[in-house]
């Protein structure tokens, strides 16, 4: 797990707590943000988008497949997965360099992830549901 400090990555990283890497399309070397709360009742995964940082397949792009590779990696249960990506403020005037947050809600079939659909989120949602103080 790398420290935040060393990380020194151009967009926010307070949903950030290391770099995690993986293989995406056509195994091409990528990687994003990572961020795992795991309570009793629900395990929350947030994959933050890199964008220069990464040089390979976006969080949006292979999230069936990292959502799987998290689980089977970092031992949480499929049943109570939160995926959320995160895009970060990337500090432009343009609309989709904005900060945005997106629960995942895949089906699972017991081996795989399929299927996500999209449900936009708040921060102070995102905030709610990992227990940080608003």
């Amino acid at each position: 797990m790398a420290d935040k400090k060393q990380l020194k990555l151009k967009v926010r990283t307070d949903f950030i707590d290391e770099i995690y890497e993986y293989r995406g399309k056509w195994d091409v070397a990528s990687k994003c943000g990572l961020k795992i709360v795991k309570k009793p009742e629900r395990h929350i995964v947030i994959a933050s988008e890199l964008y220069d940082e990464n040089p390979g397949t976006s969080v949006n792009s292979w999230n069936c497949q990292l959502a799987e590779n998290v689980c089977t990696e970092r031992g949480l249960d499929p049943e109570k997965l939160v995926f959320i990506e995160h895009t970060p403020d990337k500090g432009s005037k343009l609309e989709n360099y904005r900060e945005t947050f997106d629960r995942v809600i895949f089906q699972w079939d017991g081996k795989k992830f399929s299927d996500p659909d999209w449900e936009p989120i708040t921060r102070n949602e995102v905030e709610a549901l990992i227990g940080r103080p608003q």
